[in-house]
């Protein structure tokens, strides 16, 4: 983009991964020039068009010219990174960046983010974003979840970027953030790996190859779901079970299985469980739920 239409002067995106690139070409056609930094020399960016390719490891003392150069003149600067790391490259950032700069991080859990921003960034514009969903699925209709820790900069052309791309802003603060991502993600994920670790330690019994030739659908939307889980990265599906209120998700469902186990017996204790689900969820919700699923289940052969 040309700089007099440009609304950014200058994006500086550390860590060019699947999130890290979404983000790219999400403000690309909004910014004049476009920096990734990026410990793989094989990240997978092509040049051009205002997009700039540095390889560093943000982490590394021996590195520190080769990536803070772009810093000085940023205008936004996203932090696709691991937590652990984000909290470490912020104290950089606070020496080097411009007091201006936006600062956007895409950490999958916030508190302690947030706390570190307080601390190293405090009173400088800051931003978090999480896209709740699989970057190769596109960002169209997808929810985008955004925390707002610092009014100012180019946040509102951050979040209307993502608006225009079609993202659905779900807005929350950070420690709600967590909460409602312990349930939508820790609890779900849980589920798919628990699932997927006893599908494996049935193949004393019996082959996957065997279960897929005779599964019905239900079981091979589980074990691809599973299959994506465990395919993911091990950081951020990590950070999501390790993430405050984590524990307290698994343990709820070891108490389920339990409930399960009970409710087995009688007609009567395994209607009771599947009516504490209905209620749960409500019966305008549930009928929905249930015409979802017959669409999702449809594709599966």
């Amino acid at each position: 983009m040309s700089g007099a239409d440009a609304i950014f002067d200058h994006v500086v995106v550390l860590g060019g991964g699947a999130v890290g690139m979404l983000v790219v070409e999400t403000l690309r056609g909004r910014s004049s020039r476009t920096t990734v930094v990026d410990l793989d020399p094989a990240f997978g960016v092509s040049p051009g068009d205002g997009l700039e390719c540095v390889v560093a490891d943000v982490t590394s003392q021996d590195d520190l010219p080769a990536w803070v150069a772009p810093l000085r003149e940023a205008s936004v600067i996203v932090l696709s990174l691991p937590e652990t790391v984000v909290k470490t490259v912020l104290l950089t950032l606070a020496t080097h960046a411009s007091k201006r700069a936006l600062v956007v991080e895409t950490c999958s859990v916030k508190a302690d983010v947030a706390a570190a921003l307080g601390t190293f960034w405090s009173g400088r514009p800051a931003l978090g974003i999480n896209p709740l969903f699989r970057p190769s699925l596109g960002i169209d209709g997808r929810r985008v979840a955004i925390v707002s820790y610092e009014r100012g900069g180019h946040a509102e052309s951050v979040e209307e970027a993502l608006s225009s791309k079609g993202a659905l802003l779900v807005r929350l603060g950070a420690a709600e953030h967590d909460r409602l991502a312990a349930i939508t993600q820790a609890l779900a994920h849980a589920s798919l790996l628990v699932f997927g670790v006893a599908v494996a330690e049935c193949r004393t019994e019996v082959s996957v190859d065997d279960l897929m030739g005779m599964a019905p659908p239900p079981f091979r939307a589980l074990l691809s779901l599973s299959a994506r889980v465990a395919a993911g990265d091990v950081a951020v599906y990590r950070a999501i079970q390790d993430a405050p209120g984590g524990h307290r998700i698994r343990t709820l469902m070891t108490n389920a299985l339990a409930d399960l186990d009970r409710a087995v017996s009688t007609d009567a204790g395994f209607e009771g469980l599947q009516t504490k689900i209905r209620d749960a969820i409500g019966p305008t919700l549930v009928a929905e739920l249930v015409d979802t699923s017959d669409a999702l289940l449809s594709g599966l052969r």
